[in-house]
């Protein structure tokens, strides 16, 4: 049977169109257009009078899928919001932020948990569409981006369920829907085992990390994990000892890079960070950075209340502001060890007893020069030892480098894919 033949039987109103841009050689009809309410139905709204022992599923964004809700406790209240039981293969929609990727399908492990009326659940029929499909036809970026224009308002935007099932799709048999579900479901699993073995390094370098390193400058003479051929006990020093302060500013404007300080990227363009240059006009008074140096920025943010140390790594030459704190490493010090060293949080103890409470301004840290200088570090005695740690955590980093830039090629890969497997 057809399917717009048993469409039509049923009075279901689809209008043909054109096809995409790429398909599945065997496949030729023309996609079909209707409205969202003509293949799903709401399922029914059964209230719950006990929130005890139940999960609360929230959707993530992006279309990242549906998870429980860990912070929050879930209350039921005369005034507030219901609660409803749903079910494994129900689609999930994000009401109040359907337009970031709010959707998502609640897998068999999440069966029976519970959300509030915010998020609305839609059963497919499956006569007429796959739920994969449908989930990777509503979850294109371009297609939730676009939904926000059928809302109204400036302030807290949410769509009704109205709107959401007066959305219009565009749908082939559904024999090529399944095959289109399939393909790209392929390419998901194996973005997830590239996404778990990136979690993996990341696990293990932290563990190589707070294992091969002192944990503080009073803590025991020599790491947990340590190379056999080392035996001399490691060396608690300050850090004006192992390293020079840079002060050296641009007067004879030797670069225009403005550098800012990531605590994922690293020292890093700022236009390309912030999209927009927040530099003052004139550059001289900025320190002048080379290759190799470190810049310390002394704000606080999301796991580093103590700052960031970071070296320069992407460029021969750059600036930045004297509200950091510059240096480079003596000659006996391995750089590529500091810069490991300063990856952990085995420093930020010093940091903690000079950057004293309340002397925080506007997120800085209130640190002074002298007494950042004069916080110790307990580090190997020689620089072979150093050499050696970092060249085997920088071969993990390696590995993390290349397996992210593999998830992201596959991303962009299925991205491009997808844009234009639909109409």
């Amino acid at each position: 049977m057809y399917l717009l033949d048993f469409l039509i039987r049923r009075n279901i109103c689809f209008y043909k169109i054109k096809t995409p841009e790429l398909r599945f050689i065997e496949f030729e009809d023309n996609y079909e257009e209707t409205f969202l309410k003509n293949i799903v139905k709401i399922p029914k709204k059964e209230k719950i009078t006990s929130v005890d022992d139940k999960k609360l599923l929230t959707v993530k964004l992006h279309a990242k899928g549906i998870e429980i809700n860990e912070g929050v406790v879930p209350k039921l209240s005369k005034k507030g919001r219901p609660y409803y039981i749903r079910n494994a293969n129900e689609i999930l929609i994000g009401r109040q932020n359907f337009h970031n990727g709010g959707i998502g399908i609640v897998p068999e492990e999440l069966d029976g948990g519970i959300c509030s009326n915010a998020i609305t659940s839609f059963i497919n029929n499956r006569n007429i569409v796959s739920i994969k499909f449908l989930f990777y036809y509503l979850s294109r970026s371009s297609y939730y981006k676009r939904s926000e224009k059928y809302v109204g308002g400036t302030g807290q935007k949410e769509f009704s369920e109205k709107i959401l099932l007066d959305l219009k799709i565009k749908i082939p048999s559904l024999e090529e829907q399944e095959k289109i579900s399939y393909f790209l479901s392929r390419i998901d699993k194996k973005l997830f085992l590239m996404e778990q073995r990136f979690i993996q390094l990341n696990k293990c370098k932290l563990s190589m990390l707070q294992g091969m390193i002192v944990k503080s400058a009073y803590d025991k003479e020599v790491p947990n994990i340590r190379f056999n051929e080392f035996k001399h006990k490691w060396t608690t020093i300050k850090l004006k000892e192992i390293t020079d302060r840079i002060t050296t500013k641009n007067r004879n404007l030797d670069s225009n890079l403005v550098l800012t300080i990531s605590a994922e990227y690293g020292l890093i363009d700022q236009e390309k960070y912030f999209n927009k240059s927040v530099a003052s006009k004139n550059l001289k008074n900025y320190y002048l950075l080379e290759k190799g140096d470190f810049a310390y920025n002394k704000s606080y943010s999301n796991g580093h209340p103590y700052g960031v140390v970071k070296k320069l790594n992407q460029y021969n030459k750059g600036i930045v502001s004297t509200l950091y704190i510059c240096f480079k490493p003596k000659h006996f010090i391995n750089p590529n060890f500091l810069e490991q060293y300063f990856k952990t949080s085995v420093w930020n103890k010093e940091i903690y007893k000079i950057a004293t409470e309340g002397a925080r301004n506007h997120g800085l840290l209130n640190i002074g020069v002298e007494d950042f200088f004069n916080t110790k570090h307990k580090i190997p005695p020689t620089y072979k030892e150093q050499e050696k740690i970092a060249s085997f955590l920088s071969t993990i980093d390696d590995k993390i480098k290349i397996t992210k830039k593999k998830i992201d090629l596959m991303k962009t890969y299925k991205q491009g894919l997808v844009q234009k497997m639909f109409v």
